[in-house]
Formats: C-alpha cells, sequence, structure tokens
C-alpha cells in the first residue's frame, strides 16, 4: 500500500518503486519525454535534504528547464528536482545524493555554468536580447531545449513583443503561471521591444 500526498517529495513518500519496470509503469506515456532531457539531468537521482527558508517550497512548473530557472534565482539553492506531475522542489549545497525513481534532477547551471553576473539581480539587459509579454519582459533562453515548439519560434521572435502570440498558442493558464520564473524586471531594460512585422508561429 502507498501512501502518497501530492504535495510532497517523493523522499518523504511511504512508497518505494523498485527497478525499471516499476519506473516505466510511473512515467507511462511520457517514456519518450527523457529523450529529450538536457545531459547534465539525471532520472531516476535525487539529493537530501531539500532546501529550507523563504521561496523553497513545492511549485509548479512546466517541465524541468523552468525548475532549473526556479532554482538559479532562488537564492542557496544548488540542485532541484522536477516531478511529471509538474511538481519542483530546491535542494541547497552540500545535500547527500541517493536514488529516487520518478525524479528529473539536475543543477542550478548546466554545463561551465554562466557569465559571473548572470544571477546579478541589478545587470543591464538589452530588449532585444528578451521577449515582452503583456507589459513585462522575460528572458526564456532557459526554455530553448524545452519550448514545446522547439527554439526557432523563440528565436524568431526575440526582442520583439509577442503578447499576442502568447496568448493565441498558450491557451491553458500553466504556461502563464510559469512566466514569473522568466521575469526581468522594467528599469533593467535598455531599449524597447518591437512590433513583429510578419507573425510567425510561436
Amino acid at each position: 500500500r502507498c501512501v502518497r500526498s501530492d504535495s510532497m517529495h517523493p523522499s518523504k513518500r511511504h512508497c518505494a518503486l523498485v527497478g525499471s519496470l516499476a519506473v516505466l509503469a510511473l512515467l507511462g506515456s511520457d517514456v519518450k519525454f527523457l529523450g529529450r532531457l538536457d545531459s547534465c539531468y539525471t532520472h531516476g537521482k535525487t539529493r537530501v535534504p531539500l532546501l529550507s527558508g523563504a521561496g523553497s517550497d513545492r511549485s509548479e512548473e512546466p517541465d524541468p528547464s523552468a525548475c532549473q530557472a526556479r532554482c538559479r534565482s532562488t537564492s542557496g539553492c544548488a540542485h532541484f528536482d522536477w516531478l511529471l506531475d509538474g511538481g519542483c522542489y530546491l535542494i541547497g549545497e552540500g545535500a547527500k545524493e541517493i536514488d529516487r525513481p520518478g525524479v528529473i534532477h539536475g543543477p542550478a547551471v548546466c554545463g561551465g555554468g554562466e557569465p559571473s553576473d548572470f544571477n546579478d539581480p541589478t545587470r543591464q539587459r538589452e530588449a532585444d536580447e528578451l521577449w515582452f509579454i503583456d507589459g513585462t519582459y522575460y528572458d526564456f533562453e532557459p526554455m530553448f531545449k524545452r519550448h514545446p515548439g522547439g527554439k526557432l519560434p523563440l528565436q524568431q521572435t526575440r526582442g520583439s513583443d509577442v503578447s499576442l502570440l502568447f496568448r493565441v498558442q498558450h491557451i491553458s493558464d500553466r504556461p502563464r503561471n510559469a512566466l514569473q520564473r522568466y521575469t526581468v524586471p522594467a528599469q533593467l531594460v535598455r531599449g524597447r521591444a518591437r512590433n513583429l512585422t510578419s507573425p510567425k508561429e510561436y
């Protein structure tokens, strides 16, 4: 018998999934998703304990890269866990790695890292490197590998006001709820987003 609460991280659930068959049963039709994971992500691993403190509670994110972006913007976060139900959990430095089926796990930053000022909340940004939606600027570059429509639509609309395209192409609330993770304060943006001269599929 598995006692489960959707608000719990798998490390706190009284349920053990053993072996690859159990993992496949958990993933179901989402098995193909694993083929699209960034090379720095792992499946079936996590670290404990979870990060504690303000801003570290479970959130709902549309994909692992959104969870990673949340980790990168949260003080003290070094790793993240993303579940197929959208649950995102943050993990601090020094946490111990353990096996945990059904979890997609990764670091705050993949590869060689970001420029030294990447996490500086006061660094200036150019409007032509961002996306503008309904009065707010966003940096969607972390979504290039995860965007369901591929990275080309994002690349084609970079620096533009994509408000209308976003509303047309994203009907559910989930994508809009995830936008806050990519927000860039307007006072840090130089220049203005351009109007799209020829609408492209987004």
